[in-house]
Formats: structure tokens, C-alpha cells, sequence
């Protein structure tokens, strides 16, 4: 799905730039080809890494300088490439009217997130408390409601009429609040000392504010003010602290703000959920991966959950690449294999693509070509002569 729609956009859009492009000698949407099911799996694994490896911005991660670069990442996809994929990226027929009407403000990412819906509906039941993740993206939509259940949220979405509302609904719920919002008691308005604790109930509802090292408030149905010990530095203290805190801590970890996968700068509001929904599934995957009984770290099932992304769909494997870097499965091939000369690619208007010469590089020469060997990994851009040799 993925492939078709992201090749029919791609076409579609040339189609109608052509001769805009052109006109335009170095214009990157020349280079583009259309891509396979490989490419956008290699795509994805780009995406995973790049939420592990965190780096300001996006060229920076195919960065050739020694500081910066991340050398497997542009060995395994280039720079251009990337970026020609993020641009052409598509989920549904652009063309087609009725997706449209199924769902106005989701249509263009509808297939993906219904695919992945069921998915999780079919693979895990949620218990009673359920965690609103707080790194989610900046919605001001409505968030579907979970009867039954007990919700915990960040300070972005509570408040006293929401939390009425959800009681309503046979639905508790717990959390940070802002003192700031509509509805809060002026009582827990005042600044605190430490160790104070000020609470006010309506009903169900208590709002209530306590100082350890800062002014917390939060808001909750499922808990009263009632006060616990808690052990620290090792059990030779202990601290009462609120049972509202207490089982606030225990759910809110932002277990997808550790690995964003979106971008702030990312105009393209279905690509960056797209990103969310990945960032989602790798999730679910681990929390699976937990429930069956395994026990590994969230960033080792990650790691690994890449390499496998990657070894299946494009014959390397990371966990080759550890300690110091070596060229011997390369310069094994290099010795023992056969050899044939190829062209690069071409562009739609027929034109061989040129790349740098990786010998030439290596000696700090930039030249370009337009030939590849094409069973060495990687396929490495050569220069006919001695480069081809070497």
C-alpha cells in the first residue's frame, strides 16, 4: 500500500513539474526512482535509528564529517534518497473522493492507523488503568473516552470539568493539574513549605497540592487524601507522601517522548503522525515482549528490533558493527568475488546518475562517476580505471 501510493504520488507530482524541473540542472527530484517494499522497510529502520540517535536535524545524521557522522545510516540509505522518500511519502489515492468522506480529518492516514487499530485491538486487551501517554502529539481534537477504566494524564489535559465529566461516564481518573485552571480551589493557590499538604474534595473529586522539593498539584477520583510512608535513601528514611502521588509515579512514564520519532519542523501533519503510529507499534511490540514474560531493556529491544528490520531487508547486521571498525567481510568480497562493472541508475529523463567515487574519497579526492561494482556491498561508486582496480 505504502509503496503503490508513495510511486503514484511521486508520478503524479512530476508529471505536473516536469518542465519546471527540468529547467532546473540540479533539481533532486530529477534522481528520483520509484522505490519498493525494501526501500521503505530500510525507510523505517532510518526512522527507528533515528529516534534512538537523537541529532538537532535531519542532515546531520548522513553527515560525512568525522565529528558528526553516523557512519552505518548513509551506507544503508543516502542522504537524497531519504529526504526524496519523506517528500513522496503516501498512504491513500490522493484522487480518490470517497476516502475522503469516510473520515475528513484523518483521511490521508486512515489505511495506516486502521490497519494498526485492529491490530492492537486483536493482539492486547488494556487492563483497568490506562496511561494517557503525556508525549503525545499536540492535538486539539477530542480523545475517545475508556469506560471502566482509570485514565492517568498529564497536566495538558486535566482539569476539574473534564475529570467531572469522565465520573460521569463510570470512568475515574488521576493526575497533574495546573493551578492555573478553571475550577481549581483558591486554597491550593498558596505557596507551601516543605513537607506541607493542602487538599479540598467536591464529591468524588480532590484536588489536592503538596510540597516535597516543589508545589505539586494534582487532581484525582480514584484515590482520597490519604497519606503513605515511602522509604528513601536506602530505607534508613521515610517520607509520607500522598497515595495520589504515589500512583501517579508508577504510571506516567513517557515511554515514547524517550524515542520521537516526529519532528517539531515536519509541515506535513499525516507524515508526523504517521511517525507517532511506528513509534506506537515498536511499543506495543515491547510491552507484548514484556508480557509474555521477557526480560530485556526498552532500548535493547529496540536496538535489536532495527537490526532485524535491517538484516531482512537489506543483508547486514548491525550487531556485526561493534567495537572497532572493520573492512574485513568488504575486503574478503573485494579478493574472492567476481566483479561487473555497472551503470548507476537513471534519472526519468534518462540522464546516468554520478556518484562520488568511494576510492577517490578515501583519498580525499572528490571526483564523480557514473559506474558501480555491482556485487560488492553496497555497490560502491567506482572510477573505471585504477580505482576499479584497487
Amino acid at each position: 500500500m505504502i509503496v503503490n501510493e508513495t510511486n503514484r504520488y511521486a508520478e503524479d507530482f512530476l508529471a505536473h513539474q516536469k518542465e519546471k524541473i527540468l529547467t532546473q540542472k540540479k533539481s533532486r527530484f530529477q534522481k528520483w526512482v520509484p522505490t519498493t517494499s525494501n526501500d521503505v522497510r530500510v525507510y523505517l529502520y532510518l526512522l527507528m535509528m533515528m529516534g534512538i540517535i537523537q541529532n538537532p536535524n535531519l542532515r546531520m545524521y548522513f553527515s560525512r564529517k568525522h565529528m558528526l557522522e553516523t557512519p552505518f545510516l548513509p551506507n544503508v540509505m543516502s542522504g537524497e534518497r531519504f529526504s526524496l522518500l519523506t517528500r513522496f511519502l503516501h498512504f491513500v489515492d490522493h484522487t480518490n473522493k470517497e476516502i475522503a468522506k469516510r473520515d475528513p480529518k484523518l483521511y490521508k492516514i486512515l489505511p495506516v492507523s486502521e490497519y494498526l487499530r485492529k491490530k492492537f485491538q486483536k493482539v492486547y486487551i488494556p487492563g483497568k488503568e490506562v496511561s494517557v501517554d503525556e508525549s503525545l502529539l499536540l492535538w486539539k481534537g477530542r480523545l475517545s473516552e475508556t469506560r471502566g477504566r482509570c485514565v492517568y494524564m498529564d497536566s495538558f489535559y486535566s482539569s476539574p470539568d473534564l475529570f467531572q465529566r469522565l465520573v460521569q461516564r463510570t470512568t475515574d481518573a488521576s493526575g497533574t493539574v495546573k493551578i492555573t485552571r478553571k475550577g481549581m480551589p483558591i486554597d491550593l493557590k498558596k505557596k507551601l513549605k516543605k513537607g506541607e499538604v493542602v487538599s479540598a474534595m467536591c464529591g468524588k473529586l480532590v484536588a489536592l497540592k503538596c510540597n516535597d522539593k516543589r508545589d505539586v498539584s494534582v487532581l484525582t477520583t480514584k484515590h482520597s487524601d490519604e497519606m503513605q510512608p515511602v522509604s528513601r535513601k536506602g530505607g534508613l528514611e521515610f517520607l509520607n507522601k500522598p497515595m495520589c502521588v504515589i500512583g501517579y509515579n508508577k504510571l506516567k512514564d513517557q515511554l515514547l517522548e524517550t524515542f520521537l520519532l516526529e519532528r517539531k519542523r515536519q509541515n506535513a501533519w499525516y507524515k508526523k503522525l504517521f511517525n507517532r503510529l511506528v513509534n506506537m507499534a515498536a511499543l506495543n511490540a515491547y510491552i507484548l515482549y514484556c508480557k509474555a514474560g521477557n526480560k530485556k531493556d526498552h532500548l535493547l529491544f529496540r536496538i535489536n528490533l532495527v537490526n532485524e528490520i535491517i538484516a531482512k531487508s537489506h543483508g547486514q547486521n548491525l550487531e556485526k558493527c561493534k567495537g572497532r571498525p572493520s573492512d574485513t567481510d568488504m575486503e574478503c568480497t573485494r579478493l574472492t568475488g567476481q566483479h561487473f562493472i555497472q551503470e548507476n541508475s537513471k534519472t526519468e529523463n534518462y540522464k546516468v546518475l554520478r556518484r562520488r567515487c568511494v576510492v577517490c574519497t578515501k583519498n580525499r579526492k572528490r571526483k564523480q562517476t557514473r559506474y558501480r561494482c555491482k556485487n560488492c556491498p553496497g555497490t560502491p561508486s567506482l572510477c573505471l580505471d585504477a580505482c576499479f582496480e584497487q
